[in-house]
């Protein structure tokens, strides 16, 4: 677990390491992480993927679901409860998710 420092009045961010999830997903089939307990996410994958937010989330390689090239860190709003769908743009890999909250 860390925290993030305010700095000239930003936002203070606790990021949950503890409750971070790694999915694996390949190219074909749409993976699903469990519910996330949080507003903000911190998410990274090993290879490109396509990823989509939703209760119940299916991703597909279209426009109707997020773009993240491998190794790009994103930060992302949700809806606490929701889950994160992910599938391989042309491989199989690993997408990380680490809760975290403003304090």
């Amino acid at each position: 677990m860390s925290v993030k420092r305010a700095w000239r009045n930003q936002a203070q961010v606790f990021f949950d390491y503890a409750a971070g999830q790694l999915v694996s997903f390949d190219a074909v089939t749409s993976a699903q992480s469990g519910a996330i307990n949080a507003t903000v996410a911190r998410v990274v994958a090993t290879q490109d993927c396509w990823y989509r937010i939703s209760a119940e989330p299916t991703a597909d390689k279209t426009g109707t679901s997020a773009f993240l090239p491998a190794g790009a860190v994103e930060y992302v709003a949700l809806v606490s409860g929701h889950r994160f769908a992910v599938i391989g743009d042309a491989a199989s890999g690993s997408f990380s998710i680490i809760p975290a909250e403003e304090i």
